[in-house]
């Protein structure tokens, strides 16, 4: 072992300029190594926090109401044309035993009971189409930051307030401390006091949504003490998929993961890793060949 590094340091000292030029492609290699696994690491990250900012890990609804053809009795051949059924804002059937079993999990940091729907934002003849989102502040904060994007006012819902888009603000001339009306299909109608203005930076969700205290939600869409929806946050949000599956498999509704809901920005992550896994390995090989041609050229 001496003797084989007695032997490397006098071949690297008596050929200085070569042992520079080796020294140099093995120091560009790993830089252009680290930047790229930095570069791809950073950007990723990103991406996933963007995606998930906006979106719980797991998001547990009603199953779909479908429409059971009935057969005649007899032989023959039926011709048949099922269509499918409207799907209206619906609660989740023991909600109550759900949440309890969902909060017995190990995996699942954070519960948040939703209750959403379509409805309508007026403003003197202005007329906007918005997702109605009854929401608990204190628990759906740690689903989603919705704190970190107020622009004006806060995140507050008591009785007869809302919290608003900065997109639909604009359309409707509105401002904090204005007031806004909410009607729904049904005639059903309330007005709230806007406490604040939020921007996710998404201009589907700044346009669209509005947060309603969930009583409000609830009468509006005629759900009296119902959940339309369960949003779920996970301790490793690359296992959403299968404690989602987990849930449907226990009980009587639909669990989707943001996988499931992301399908092509998942493909797109994984693109991107295997185009820096061999762009490092071609940098590797290139480096490889250039040292092993200036050893044999020096042999």
């Amino acid at each position: 072992m001496r003797f084989a590094w007695t032997l490397a340091l006098r071949f690297l000292m008596e050929g200085r300029v070569q042992s520079l030029l080796i020294l140099s492609g093995v120091t560009l290699g790993v830089a252009v190594i680290i930047f790229l696994s930095a570069l791809i690491s950073g950007l990723q990250g990103s991406i996933i926090d963007k995606t998930l900012g906006t979106q719980p890990h797991i998001t547990i609804r009603p199953p779909d109401q479908v429409v059971l053809p009935v057969y005649p009795a007899g032989d023959g051949v039926i011709l048949r044309r099922i269509q499918k059924r409207a799907q209206a804002p619906r609660s989740i059937n023991n909600w109550q035993i759900i949440l309890r079993d969902l909060e017995a999990m190990p995996d699942v940091t954070a519960i948040a009971l939703i209750i959403t729907g379509a409805a309508f934002a007026l403003r003197g003849d202005a007329e906007r189409s918005i997702v109605l989102m009854g929401v608990t502040p204190d628990t759906y904060q740690n689903i989603v930051p919705v704190n970190e994007k107020i622009i004006s006012g806060r995140f507050r819902l008591g009785g007869g307030e809302c919290v608003i888009g900065d997109r639909i603000a604009d359309d409707l001339g509105l401002d904090r401390g204005d007031k806004l009306r909410i009607s729904t299909s049904d005639g059903r109608n309330d007005v709230c006091t806007i406490t604040g203005i939020f921007s996710f930076g998404v201009k589907d969700i700044d346009r669209r949504w509005v947060f309603v205290p969930v009583r409000s939600a609830q009468s509006l869409l005629d759900l009296a003490g119902g959940m339309t929806a369960i949003e779920l946050r996970v301790d490793n949000f690359f296992a959403a998929n299968s404690i989602s599956g987990r849930i449907q498999r226990q009980h009587d509704v639909i669990a989707e993961s943001w996988m499931q809901n992301n399908a092509d920005l998942l493909t797109a992550l994984r693109s991107q890793s295997i185009s820096s896994n061999v762009i490092m390995f071609f940098v590797l090989v290139s480096v490889a060949f250039g040292i092993a041609s200036v050893l044999a050229v020096s042999i």
